[in-house]
């Protein structure tokens, strides 16, 4: 009999063969024996070189192992170092954990928290996280689980993305269907997957375990996204080779340890060191006030010290805690911001400790994540002259020259509560009827982005798209008089996609909305909770009613385009074993039955969205009304640089409501100066201000932002959303 536990098949023999081993382990009477040694070795008809994904570590199997022994941990009892990382056997994650540590027996987490528990739990010497893509950016979840868990970064390295296209021995690409990966992947390889006429996306939790899954069901109809090793793991035949639609697929892997890394006095290598601390403010759910991020910047500015990366977090309620009570009185607002910076420098040398003393007398929460050796060799690209900030490829653009009915996301269906339609001369025509605006937003009709579009133009009809891009081209293109698009989640961070549209597209943002997302479990009218057995949605909604999911015994998740989307499948095809988490209008538009609301517990999640307009908004010098102003732009090479463009918004007292660093699509490594040594991402830098285009003081401070930097662009003035700063 087989159970599922969060998606990964695991027997129960294996199961329970796994704690005994586990126990062994931390009770310091034996070797973990089951958890790496068969992963390479063993065979099994038809299933290529490797061995069920049983062997991959769970939370579960952790909190089983260890919850009765906790007091009796003291020290690694394995006669072989191991190493954690996220994914299956053949992942990338897994190549960078054989990159960092050669040495050690890789051992495969199901989550990155999973990875974190292994660590903290001593069922692993070292754990490799990824942390941050050159196409994708960062990835939030690893951000919060540093804050979560005190463990220290010792190390970093990056890996070359390549991505393969696989299926089965025999297999042709006519015979395809389906292909499965993980989202990102999917999102990389945008441009290919668009030329493949009539294959459906699937997005699954790991780009190897695509390929183990196909291996294991035989699936001749469906081919995975992956790397050239997953392939030879589960004995793929790879169709096509590096099909990534960014040349430059980069990855930066951070190595955590228990223990900190003391550097030497002598130690010739370059040190970065990663920090995360908050700014004061003048209450609870307030914006710090003017300067604040200048003067935290200043701390490394006035003694030369070169930033690599800074990173602005919304404060989850749940981060908050983990750090202490005063954080938790300061993260009641919605959009409150830890910031995470890298600097180049060891805790060894006296000007960085001098400088974090300094950072420590501003700022109400600090904290040192790590201090180790520069990864000096981040992959195999050469710097090359970036006369633009963004690459013309970095989208597939396939839209473009789409028939303007194939744009539209259609929605239909018996069971659904709204009109048929069949191209976007329907929703032309019904706006036209009724005097209202056309508002292009992505997804299908009930998702939370649709509810933003009708809270923000309340008389307006809106229009589905596929993707976000979908969204921008009908705007550009004329089919719609606006789009509404999120830009930033409190509980997830901000939405990358968007900010790389910003700059591809030439639109102007004219507003922006919050709103909360509330999340239901929504079924065909009269399913039982014991009738669930998957629960389909957007995966940052998946991730957000964890705790909830795993109150659901032997359901399994899976990831679909939108939160409508998986309603409207569920509505479509009469599904009575399956549970979408969607909103309360889903539910109305087709016809499912709200089965448990407030999915998301005592953790508030807020949405905020931008309007984006053809025209830009121009306002008059008199208004009362608070205008935001958001700006995007480069920094020169060289230490103090980011200081300098911050510090023309500080001088004139102009406060920032955030920064985001984004890598540069186009030329995401460069190589640092003979100082520095070794290559690094170059980043855009995203800033939104408190400020009116129609005052002297922004257009000041923009004109000297532009003596400074090696690009700059205005993305829009607007009105802000006052409810966004309110407890």
């Amino acid at each position: 009999m087989a159970s599922r536990t969060a998606g990964v098949q695991i027997s129960t023999a294996d199961d329970a063969s796994r704690v005994q081993e586990l126990e062994l382990a931390v009770n310091k009477r034996a070797r973990v024996e089951g958890l790496s040694a068969p992963l390479h070795q063993q065979r099994r008809p038809g299933v290529g070189r490797v061995g069920v994904g049983a062997h991959v570590l769970t939370s579960t199997l952790i909190a089983q192992a260890v919850n009765k022994t906790m007091e009796e941990i003291h020290t690694p009892t394995s006669s072989h170092n191991r190493v954690a990382y996220q994914g299956a056997p053949g992942a990338y994650s897994e190549t960078a954990a054989r990159k960092a540590c050669p040495e050690a027996e890789p051992l495969p987490c199901e989550q990155f928290e999973v990875a974190f528990q292994a660590l903290t739990q001593w069922l692993a010497d070292t754990a490799v996280l990824p942390i941050e893509n050159s196409v994708g950016g960062s990835i939030h979840t690893v951000f919060d689980l540093l804050i979560k868990y005190r463990l220290h970064i010792v190390g970093e390295v990056s890996v070359d993305v390549r991505h393969c296209l696989m299926a089965l021995p025999g297999v042709r690409k006519e015979d395809l269907r389906r292909v499965q990966s993980h989202p990102q992947a999917l999102s990389q390889c945008d441009a290919y997957l668009s030329a493949m006429s009539g294959v459906v996306r699937e997005a699954v939790s790991d780009t190897a375990g695509a390929a183990q899954a196909i291996a294991q069901n035989n699936h001749r109809d469906v081919a995975a996204i992956a790397s050239e090793r997953a392939a030879e793991l589960y004995g793929m035949d790879i169709l096509d080779r590096n099909i990534q639609d960014a040349r430059d697929n980069i990855t930066r892997f951070i190595v955590l340890s228990r223990d900190p890394l003391i550097a030497l006095p002598d130690d010739p290598r370059t040190y970065k060191t990663s920090i995360v601390f908050s700014l004061p403010s003048s209450g609870p759910g307030e914006v710090p006030g003017p300067g604040q991020l200048f003067k935290a910047m200043s701390v490394f500015a006035l003694r030369d010290v070169d930033l690599t990366k800074i990173e602005s977090r919304p404060m989850r309620r749940g981060v908050a805690a983990a750090v202490g009570p005063d954080l938790i009185a300061a993260s009641k607002g919605r959009f409150d911001y830890l910031f995470y910076v890298d600097i180049v420098g060891g805790l060894g040398d006296q000007i960085i400790q001098n400088a974090l003393r300094h950072l420590q007398e501003i700022a109400p929460f600090l904290r040192v994540l790590g201090c180790y050796p520069m990864d000096l060799n981040a992959g195999d690209v050469s710097a090359a002259p970036a006369d633009l900030p963004v690459d013309d490829r970095m989208l597939s653009g396939t839209g473009l020259g789409m028939r303007s009915d194939d744009l539209l996301m259609a929605v239909s269906g018996a069971s659904a509560r709204i009109p048929m339609q069949g191209n976007i001369g329907w929703v032309q025509s019904k706006a036209a009827q009724r005097g209202a605006r056309v508002v292009a937003f992505q997804g299908s009709y009930g998702a939370y982005s649709e509810a933003a579009a009708l809270e923000a133009i309340p008389n307006c009809q809106p229009l589905p798209c596929e993707h976000f891009e979908t969204a921008f081209q009908v705007l550009s293109q004329w089919l719609a008089d606006s789009a509404i698009l999120p830009i930033e989640s409190s509980a997830h961070g901000s939405i990358h996609a968007v900010y790389d549209l910003l700059i591809r597209y030439r639109l102007h943002i004219v507003s922006e909305r919050v709103t909360e997302i509330k999340h239901c479990l929504l079924v065909m009218p009269g399913t039982r909770h014991e009738d669930i057995r998957r629960v389909i949605s957007d995966p940052q909604a998946l991730t957000h009613c964890d705790a909830f999911i795993r109150g659901l015994p032997g359901v399994v998740r899976e990831a679909v385009g939108d939160t409508a989307a998986a309603a409207k499948m569920i509505s479509e095809n009469g599904w009575r074993d399956a549970a979408a988490i969607g909103s309360e209008r889903a539910a109305q538009l087709y016809g499912l039955q709200v089965l448990e609301s407030d999915l998301q517990g005592d953790h508030p999640n807020h949405c905020r969205f931008l309007v984006l307009s053809r025209d830009p908004l121009v306002t008059a010098q008199s208004s009362a009304q608070r205008f935001k102003t958001s700006v995007v732009f480069s920094v020169m090479e060289g230490p103090g640089q980011l200081f300098k463009a911050l510090s023309v918004f500080a001088l004139r007292d102009l406060d920032m409501t955030k920064i985001e660093s984004r890598p540069m699509r186009s030329n995401p490594v460069q190589l640092a100066n003979g100082a520095v040594g070794g290559r690094r991402f170059r980043y855009l830098f995203y800033v939104d201000f408190v400020g009116n285009l129609a005052d002297d003081l922004p257009q000041n401070a923009l004109r000297h932002l532009q003596e400074v930097t090696d690009f700059m662009r205005v993305l829009g003035c607007y009105p802000m959303h006052v409810e966004a700063a309110q407890p």
